[in-house]
This record gives structure tokens, C-alpha cells and sequence, in this order.
């Protein structure tokens, strides 16, 4: 038996041709060398920027030295940009054209939208690099990089002049055996093409795959037969919880042959295979990744401190197969739950509430909670493919009160300094409940405000006052639409008028519909009775002072608006108005996405509410 075993062994080692071996049966198996003419590799980085992690890319690149491949390519995102300073771009330019120089073999360059959001940028580009989009052949394989910020106003899509330009390419390369497009954003995946249809029609009977970035996780899909890439990053931002859920940092190798490409994706630590995050477990990943399956309803209480305030939560589970909800409600600031852990199986496509009551035995500060970014967390699981993949869920309690316009015992003068207001008017911000771009917040330490509120016979008066570590004013006579600045937005109409569904504008389109509400910016002008100083409605009265305190790293600003505007709106016998404020923390001078700190959440995102952010008379 063990001779025989012995026998078939040896007889099955026969000589792959091509080897000139020294005996005729040798230890190797019988499979073809895998060379075959034409067969040729290259590698694809992905998004670099975006929430960049450093130095991650610059390993990428040393991988991609070990692996050797003939070239590599790109999918966009290679520097921050978002700028319009040279000094800024030529910097970042430099810096990225170093790490890739690194490289033993060509680098070919895709535009995403950090690397062309405006028109310098585009030129800037062209200047280094040529055009935004090309082809080249390469062993009888039709590479095509497009260019996906070439919607109108840089916004992602694909021109009519693009698009002639691909239908043209593939017109004149229609005997070639592959192509292989490389694009920015995945216009295949969104239900608006851009533009990219037209060349996904002229694509239509060739073999094809497609590679795209942009979303910073993972994706292979099928469309139209072919198969269709999003890859994860290199360096772009990610919470990388793991290849099994598409976030992970990784460079792309592919094997070109005759059926097509063979792709692998590379970590730092192993490789993986293409079916990762596939159509079939899509649905259940991305409910994961998203935590959007648990929501909780606002409570606005008729006052700051509670002993008992009752809420509900909201489980939905968005996908075909059931959801697990589990985990302990944990007591927070001496707030304890009723029921105080959560079991749950929600079944396909439903939603289950359950009611929970905050319980503060001593009393409560809902400004202490909101201080304390007090959350509820719970987590989630699906069975996917025979593995249980679990993550949790963490969302802020949705608490506020009535907030009272309470009188200042002497009048306000409208001069910037804040000697005149009564210090128990004040609420401070230390932890904003909503951020716009919380990335570049860094804590109190970096920035933090305070305001309030007051009236008399004839004004409302807002006074605010912010402490930064460090100070961006470009100019006092002119605004910049990044800079150190203040927002305080006032809806006039009558409670019953609110909304909070109305879209909310603090880039792009400025200023805010005055039909929505009032939005006042102001900074430190050439002088405190002088501030930069912009409303979206110039018809009301807006009256504003604002001074610099250089040595103290501090912002004062005061802002009045008549009560006659109010009463326009309500009457003589108004009740109460919606007031919010912001601040623009500003901390480097080639950040075009700076922190925006607001009291409460900025009205017409997902975390407000019409009754969020409201000042009562009495």
C-alpha cells in the first residue's frame, strides 16, 4: 500500500515544459507555466486624501516596489486641495510627486475631486500633468482614465466633450482584447449616471472592468456582465473596522490575461480576494457600517433640569434578512435607563420601538447631558455567509428645553464688550451638540464659546464670545468665506410656521433663503462698531459690533435685531422665535472645510428638530 501510494505520487510529478530539469520525475507539479504571451501586471493605489492618514500611501508605494509590477495606476484623491492659494497647491503637488517618484516604474495619474474642485486647480493640473482624461494601449489592452469632477461647477459627472472623446477612443480601438477604465467617483453605482452613460453605451459588447474610488470602502459588483470595482483606500480616510466590511487600507494587483484581468487586493498583512463585500451581503454590511438602523426621538422638556423624561427608540432593519439588537443601556451623568439592557430580533424590512425612560434620582441638567455628548450605544448583528459580523451603534441624546429670553439688569449697548450682560445669561459650548467637518476640531483646548441671549422694549440682542488657540482674519475689510467667524440664525414665525426639513446652506449657495430664516456672519472688521458683517435679508435691521482681543486669543460679538421684525411675523403678542448660533473655528489657512461648532444642530440636518433651539418671551 505504501509503495503504491509512493508510486502514483512520483508518477503524478511529471516536468512542466519548458524547465530543463535534471531527472526525469521531480518535485514539482505539472501545470504550465503561468507566462503566457501577453500576460503583463500592474497595480492600483487608491484614494490617498480625504481625511488623510499619514504616511499610510507612502507604505503603499513600498509594497508596490516589493511586488514589481510594470506600472501602476490611480483612482484620484492624491493631495488635500480644496484650495485657491498656489503657495498651498504647489506644496501638496510637490509632496505627492516625491512620494510617487519613489516608485521603480510609471505612475499614472486620475483627477478626483480633491485634486480639481475649481478652475486654478484644473489648470494646475494640466500644467503638471496634461490632460484630465486619456487612453493609452498597452499589449493590446485599452486603458481609460477618465475624469469624473467634469460636471458643471466641478461637481462629479462626466461632459458631453468627455464623453465624445471615450465614444471616439472606442470606436478607433474596437479590436484591442480588454479595456480597463479608472475613474474617480463610481457614477456606475448612482442612480444618476452624470454622463457616464453615454460612454457605458459605446462600452456595450466589448470586455471591459472598471476601478473607481471615492467612498473610502469596498465594493465588487457586476453590471452589464462586467465586472465593476470601488476600492477601499490608501490613506483616505476610514474607520477600518475590517476588510470583511470593506474598510481597510490596501493597494490593487492585477494579472492581465487573455480571459481578463485577475485582481487581488493587498493589505499591509495579507491579501484578499475580490469577494469581500459582494451585492448578496451589500445590504447587510452597509446597515452595519451606516448605524442608521437605531434612531431616538426628541424630547424638549420645559426646563433644563428633569427627574423623569420618557423617549422612544426606534429599531429598523432595512434588509431581507433578521437583525439582532443587543446591549446595556449605561448609565450616564447620574442618568440611569428604564429598561436598562436591549434584546431584540427584528425581522426583515420592519421597524420595532421600544419605549425608555431617563431616570435622574438627584435631577438632571439637560445642558450638562448635551455637554457630556451623553449617547445611547447598542449594537447590531447579521448572520452573512455562515459568519455572525456585529458593530455598534452610538447616537446622542436628542434632549433640549424651552429656553427663556430672560431680562438684563442694565441696557446693552451694542459696542462688542460684554460688561454690560449679566454673567448668569450665558451658556457655555464646550462639546457642541452638532459639528460641520468634526475632523478639525480638536476639543475645547482648540475652540470654544459662549452666548446669550436678552431683550428690552425695542431689541433682541445676541452676545457671543469665543476663546481660540489659534486666529485666522485674513482681512478686516472684506469677508472670506473661511475665516474665524460667527453665525446666529433666527426663524421670526409663529411656532406652527417652524420647519426643520428646509435645506441649510453654509457652502455653495450663500446666503440662505430669507424665507427659511435669517442668517447673520459677523467677525472683528477695522473696527468694533465697523465688523464684517453679511445677512441673507437685507431688509431687516441688523445691527452688530465685534472686536478682536489679539493678546487674549478672544472673539467678542454682539448682534441686535428689532422686535418690530419679529412682530411682522407674529404679532405684537409673539410668544417665542427659533435662535441658533455657530462658530467657525478657523485654525489653518489652506483648510477650505474649517469646524463649525453650533449650540444645537444645524437646522435642516437630520439631527433637528422644530421644536430644537427655541427662546420663549415668557
Amino acid at each position: 500500500m505504501i509503495l503504491t501510494a509512493c508510486r502514483t505520487h512520483e508518477t503524478a510529478l511529471l516536468p512542466p515544459p519548458g524547465f530543463e530539469l535534471p531527472a526525469e520525475h521531480f518535485p514539482v507539479t505539472g501545470k504550465p507555466v503561468n507566462n503566457a504571451p501577453g500576460q503583463f501586471h500592474f497595480a492600483i493605489m487608491s484614494d490617498r486624501t480625504g481625511g488623510m492618514l499619514p504616511g499610510i500611501f507612502e507604505k503603499g508605494v513600498e509594497k508596490v516596489n516589493l511586488l514589481q509590477p510594470e506600472f501602476v495606476l490611480s483612482v484620484g484623491d492624491l493631495i488635500d486641495g480644496y484650495t485657491e492659494d498656489p503657495e498651498v497647491w504647489n506644496a501638496q503637488w510637490d509632496e505627492f510627486e516625491a512620494i510617487v517618484d519613489v516608485l521603480d516604474m510609471p505612475f499614472f495619474f486620475v483627477s478626483g475631486n480633491h485634486d480639481i474642485s475649481n478652475e486654478l486647480l484644473l489648470n494646475e493640473w494640466k500644467r503638471r500633468h496634461g490632460a484630465p482624461y486619456y487612453h493609452f494601449v498597452y499589449q493590446d489592452v485599452l486603458f481609460l482614465a477618465l475624469h469624473t469632477e467634469d460636471g458643471p461647477g466641478f461637481t462629479g459627472g462626466i461632459s458631453d466633450e468627455q464623453a465624445a472623446y471615450f465614444t471616439d477612443v472606442l470606436q478607433q480601438h474596437q479590436d484591442v482584447r480588454w479595456t480597463l477604465l479608472f475613474k474617480h467617483r463610481p457614477l456606475w453605482h448612482y442612480g444618476n449616471k452624470a454622463g457616464y452613460e453615454k460612454i457605458e453605451d459605446a462600452l456595450a459588447g466589448r470586455n471591459y472592468t472598471l476601478f473607481s474610488g471615492h467612498h473610502h470602502h469596498y465594493l465588487h459588483a457586476e453590471r452589464n456582465g462586467m465586472e465593476h470595482y470601488v476600492l477601499a483606500s490608501t490613506g483616505g480616510g476610514s474607520y477600518l473596522r475590517g476588510a470583511g466590511f470593506g474598510e481597510f487600507e490596501h493597494i490593487t494587483w492585477v494579472t492581465m490575461k487573455d480571459d481578463g484581468p485577475v485582481v487581488a487586493h493587498i493589505e499591509l498583512d495579507g491579501i484578499h480576494d475580490k469577494n469581500l463585500v459582494t451585492e448578496q451581503n451589500y445590504e447587510a454590511i452597509q446597515a452595519l457600517r451606516l448605524g442608521r438602523w437605531m434612531r431616538i426621538d426628541p424630547v424638549i422638556h420645559t426646563s433644563d433640569t428633569f427627574t423623569s423624561l420618557g423617549t422612544s427608540l426606534h429599531f429598523s432593519n432595512p434588509t431581507s434578512e433578521a437583525m439582532l439588537v443587543f446591549g446595556e443601556l449605561v448609565p450616564q451623568n447620574g442618568v440611569t435607563y428604564e429598561p436598562s439592557f436591549i434584546q431584540l430580533s427584528i425581522p426583515p424590512k420592519q421597524t420595532i420601538t421600544r419605549q425608555v425612560l431617563l431616570k435622574a434620582e438627584g435631577g438632571a441638567s439637560i445642558h450638562e447631558l448635551n455637554e457630556a455628548g451623553a449617547r445611547v450605544t447598542l449594537s447590531a448583528s447579521y448572520r452573512v455567509n455562515g459568519t455572525d459580523l456585529s458593530l455598534p451603534a452610538s447616537i446622542p441624546l436628542r434632549l433640549d428645553s424651552k429656553h427663556r429670553i430672560k431680562p438684563n439688569s442694565r441696557p446693552v449697548t451694542v459696542n462688542a464688550d460684554l460688561a454690560d450682560w449679566d454673567e448668569n445669561l450665558f451658556t457655555h459650548i464646550t462639546n457642541p451638540v452638532y459639528m460641520h467637518e468634526d475632523w478639525d476640531w480638536n476639543g475645547p483646548e482648540d475652540g470654544q464659546f459662549r452666548f446669550a441671549v436678552t431683550k428690552d422694549a425695542e431689541w433682541l440682542y445676541v452676545g457671543i464670545e469665543a476663546r481660540d488657540n489659534v486666529i485666522i482674519l485674513p482681512s478686516r475689510e472684506e469677508f472670506s468665506r473661511h475665516q474665524d467667524q460667527f453665525y446666529v440664525k433666527i426663524d421670526p414665525k409663529a411656532p406652527a410656521d417652524r420647519r426643520s426639513d428646509y435645506p441649510d446652506r453654509l457652502y455653495g449657495t450663500y446666503p440662505v433663503d430669507p424665507s427659511w430664516h435669517l442668517q447673520v456672519r459677523v467677525a472683528p472688521g477695522i473696527s468694533p462698531g465697523e465688523p464684517l458683517l453679511e445677512t441673507n435679508d437685507p431688509s431687516v435691521d441688523v445691527r452688530a459690533a465685534s472686536v478682536l482681543h489679539e493678546n487674549e486669543k478672544r472673539f467678542v460679538t454682539e448682534v441686535a435685531v428689532p422686535l418690530s421684525w419679529i412682530e411682522e411675523h407674529q404679532g405684537p403678542d409673539w410668544t417665542s422665535i427659533r435662535l441658533n448660533v455657530g462658530w467657525m473655528d478657523h485654525d489653518r489657512p489652506e483648510n477650505t472645510k474649517p469646524s463649525i461648532l453650533w449650540w444645537r444642530p444645524v437646522w435642516g440636518k437630520d439631527a433637528d428638530d422644530a421644536g430644537f433651539s427655541n427662546w420663549y418671551r415668557k
